[in-house]
């Protein structure tokens, strides 16, 4: 439950600190003193988005903490644990700092976190209701998810969705396969001529390159066989040749080795010269034996080259790098030739899901068919004692289509809440309720039905008893006070009534200090809580017989 909450330069609050305990708290005072911001300011911790123009006049940022006890709360620290944030013992600390130029920061137990993670974390701690709030009954998403609050549908529903969720992204890929059928043909096609073109080539690796340098030989093998022959002639053939001169050489330089052995290992060199020499000749001869000039050889190679060229343009520098296209060609070709038993193995997944979340969805139907009889009875029940006996409500399911086509993110139901005021009255929708105050004491017996239900364990009633009075009043007060044996309850009233039942009675006024407007806020004492009940019953004139009626008003409040 909340504990403590502490606000700083928001509107016209300077500096505030509440204590909040068990039981019902009333928070009275004068319209415009500030109970509404500080409804506001809890409404930040809870993970309401925050406007600039809240803060303080002549301060650059505001400040709202709130201190929660989470010792009976293991789904909180479970939570706390999943987004990494830390945890403190058995108490749950929420800062948030707003900003003059619009930007706000959020800490939980002291970690930088974000907005969503603020909300997911205090929102189920706080059930709020806000003023004017009995008008979003009117809205049909609002009705379902009051009926869902009270079947407990919480889980089944965040089963169902993730479930739903899988269905609508097999239907989003099988609308695609489908969509894309007549590109997809054209890309088969595109790509089968592709394959078939690199295979015909038969391509071996590196072939570029050796084709390249046979190419060059067959261009130039005459003048080859030519430039070979006179080199051969040069080295070995001619009487003054290069190996004959070497020869010779050697043989003078063996006889000065027989003078002089420092000259045996020069004789030695010049005879390998002598070798490698004869040896470079024999290599050249078979060289020149092996160019033949060849008019169609040549036209082979020069037609082959020309094909690896144009291969080469379309796919990549070389020929291994159109191997390796054809490899991703032939891939993406596979993939495409396997959509037909992709799109049946889809149509067949969604078969067996669109049955899984149809089944799903049924039950779900049928848990908020039977929650709606109880929640009617229940209104209706409470309805009785807030002086509405002969008002009705009822849960009207529309008709639609029941099968998978039906299917959305809250199951296959639509329905409208609908009461009936008076005796002989056909039932009409909530929107056609034209009075405020029926609207507020039906919100109230909707919260008063779901208060047994959820995991809030602090309610907030933000001035939702607005235009109820006299012996309503008195009973609305007694509804707060019966919840507030099992929850923490806040409620901002002007009504004398409620306050009267609470235990906690909170007087919030505003006064002037230093040339500026502040808002403050102290817990009555008991002489001081029948003065301020006396102040609600009788205006400014508060007189000895106003002050006994509410010293009687508290008497009965807090008689067992």
């Amino acid at each position: 439950m909340l504990t403590l909450l502490r606000i700083e330069n928001l509107a016209i609050i300077e500096r505030l600190e509440l204590e909040f305990g068990q039981g019902l708290h009333a928070l009275t005072g004068e319209t415009g003193a500030g109970k509404s911001i500080i409804a506001g300011a809890l409404g930040l911790v809870l993970g309401d988005r925050a406007t600039s123009d809240s803060i303080r006049h002549g301060v650059d940022s505001g400040l709202v903490e709130a201190l929660f006890n989470i010792k009976e709360r293991p789904d909180v620290q479970d939570q706390l644990r999943s987004f990494g944030l830390p945890e403190a013992d058995d108490e749950l600390l929420v800062r948030r700092v707003l900003s003059r130029s619009g930007r706000s920061r959020v800490f939980i137990n002291g970690s930088l976190a974000t907005l969503q993670c603020l909300s997911s974390i205090t929102g189920p701690l706080v059930d709020m209701s806000r003023q004017h709030e009995q008008y979003s009954l009117i809205n049909p998403n609002n009705q379902l998810g009051i009926l869902d609050a009270f079947a407990g549908l919480e889980v089944a529903l965040e089963s169902y969705a993730a479930d739903y969720r899988v269905l609508l992204a097999l239907r989003r890929e099988l609308d695609n396969l489908q969509a894309d059928e007549s590109e997809r043909e054209r890309r088969r096609d595109y790509l089968s001529f592709q394959v078939e073109e690199i295979d015909s080539a038969e391509l071996e690796p590196g072939e570029d390159r050796t084709l390249g340098e046979s190419l060059q030989r067959q261009r130039h093998a005459q003048e080859l066989c030519v430039t070979a022959a006179e080199v051969i002639e040069l080295l070995y053939e001619r009487r003054d040749s290069a190996a004959a001169l070497i020869s010779r050489a050697r043989e003078k330089l063996t006889r000065l080795a027989d003078l002089d052995q420092t000259m045996a290992p020069l004789a030695g060199r010049l005879e390998a010269a002598r070798i490698e020499v004869e040896d470079i000749s024999y290599e050249l001869r078979s060289y020149g034996e092996g160019l033949t000039a060849d008019p169609q050889r040549l036209a082979e190679l020069e037609e082959r080259h020309e094909l690896l060229k144009g291969l080469i343009r379309k796919h990549g520098p070389s020929v291994d790098a159109v191997l390796a296209r054809r490899q991703e060609l032939a891939s993406e070709l596979a993939s495409l030739e396997t959509a037909d038993e992709r799109r049946d193995e889809l149509s067949e997944r969604i078969r067996d899901h669109e049955t899984k979340v149809l089944a799903a969805a049924r039950e779900i139907s049928a848990c908020r068919r039977r929650a709606a009889a109880k929640l009617e009875g229940n209104v209706q029940e409470t309805l009785k004692a807030l002086a509405m006996g002969r008002c009705r409500l009822r849960v009207a399911f529309q008709d639609g289509p029941t099968g998978p086509e039906a299917l959305g993110e809250r199951g296959l139901d639509r329905i409208e809440m609908r009461v009936a005021t008076n005796v002989g009255e056909g039932y009409s929708p909530l929107s056609r309720v034209a009075s405020g105050g029926e609207l507020s004491r039906i919100l109230l017996a909707i919260k008063r039905a779901l208060s047994g239900t959820g995991t809030a364990a602090t309610y907030v009633f933000d001035e939702v008893d607005s235009g109820v009075g006299g012996a309503v009043a008195d009973t609305v007060g007694t509804l707060l006070a019966q919840t507030a044996a099992h929850h923490q309850v806040i409620s901002i009233t002007h009504l004398p009534q409620v306050a009267s039942f609470a235990r906690h009675h909170l007087l919030v006024s505003k006064c002037e200090r230093d040339g500026r407007t502040i808002t403050e806020v102290k817990e009555l004492s008991e002489a001081e809580r029948i003065e301020e009940i006396a102040r609600m019953l009788g205006g400014r004139a508060v007189t000895a017989k106003t002050r006994a009626h509410a010293a009687e008003m508290v008497r009965l409040a807090c008689a067992p």
